[in-house]
């Protein structure tokens, strides 16, 4: 039982940790547009054969001269947001930390 207490407090506390990067990244980050460079999907089937899906994203932005690349899972099917490779997308982030970067229309309508 202490167990779940002690991981229900983590999960709160992750939680609330998450919540407040993404409300000051937003608040007080910058929009910079990225190029899609690559877009996954990984299928797994269970033991009772029933599938799942994730995807992931590749993406290049610039934040003061410098070139990133980052790899980052999306929350949904890209094809169904209007994602496709060589497209362009709108990252949100901090300056200070620029691999700590959102895609805006996810939070954003």
């Amino acid at each position: 039982m202490a167990t779940l207490a002690t991981l229900t407090v983590i999960g709160i506390l992750w939680l609330v940790y998450r919540y407040n990067l993404i409300m000051t990244t937003f608040r007080e980050g910058m929009t910079v547009i990225g190029k899609i460079l690559d877009l996954e999907t990984i299928k797994s089937t269970s033991s009772k054969g029933g599938r799942r899906y994730s995807y992931y994203g590749k993406f290049a932005y610039t934040v003061q001269g410098e070139l990133y690349e980052i790899r980052m899972r999306i929350a949904d099917n890209p094809h169904l947001m209007g994602l496709s490779k060589g497209g362009n997308i709108e990252l949100v982030l901090h300056e200070e930390k620029p691999k700590t970067i959102f895609i805006k229309m996810l939070y954003l309508p």
